[in-house]
C-alpha cells in the first residue's frame, strides 16, 4: 500500500444516508460491518461500495435489533476518505515532539511494531504490553471490562 487512494467530495449529490433501498446494482456489493465508534453499541452498518470505493452507508433497516446507526456512524464515508487522514505508515526521523516524519511500507511499521513488542516482553514480562483499544469513555482507563481483566 503506498497511501494514495481516491479521495471524493463528501455526499454531494447522494441521498442521504439512510434512505437509499438496500438492492445495490451489478457492480455494487454491500459489506455488513458494525460502527466503531465508543459509544459502546455497535450498530450495524451496511456499507455499499462500487469498484473498491464506499459510494454510501446505511444502518439495519429489521425492526429487531433496535441499534439503529446514529449520524457519527453513517458519516464514516467522510472520515475514510478525509484529505487529511493518514493513509500510510510514518516514521519518525527527527526529536521527538518536532512533527518530522517518512513514509515508510507497511512491512517495515509491522516489523518494527513486532521488535518493539517482543523487546518489552523479554525485558519486562507479558504484563508490561497493555492493549488500549478504543478512546474516550469506552477506553480501559475509563472502565472497560478488558483493563480490568488485565490486572486480575
Amino acid at each position: 500500500m503506498t497511501g494514495k487512494r481516491r479521495v471524493r467530495s463528501s455526499n454531494a449529490g447522494q441521498k442521504k444516508s439512510g434512505s437509499r433501498e438496500d438492492c445495490p446494482s451489478e457492480a455494487e456489493r454491500i459489506v455488513s460491518t458494525s460502527c466503531s465508534y465508543d459509544c459502546g453499541s455497535r450498530c450495524l452498518l451496511k456499507v455499499h461500495v462500487t469498484q473498491g470505493e464506499i459510494t454510501h452507508i446505511a444502518t439495519d433497516t429489521r425492526p429487531v435489533p433496535s441499534l439503529k446507526a446514529c449520524v457519527r456512524g453513517l458519516s464514516q464515508r467522510d472520515v475514510v476518505y478525509a484529505p487529511d487522514r493518514i493513509t500510510t505508515p510514518l516514521k519518525r526521523v527527527g526529536k521527538r515532539g518536532e512533527g518530522k516524519f517518512e513514509p515508510i511500507s507497511w512491512e517495515e511499521a509491522l516489523a518494527t511494531v513486532t521488535e518493539k513488542l517482543l523487546q518489552v516482553k523479554k525485558e519486562h514480562g507479558n504484563d508490561a504490553v497493555f492493549l488500549m483499544e478504543y478512546f474516550g469513555s469506552m477506553s480501559p482507563l475509563q472502565g472497560s471490562g478488558k483493563a480490568a481483566r488485565r490486572f486480575l
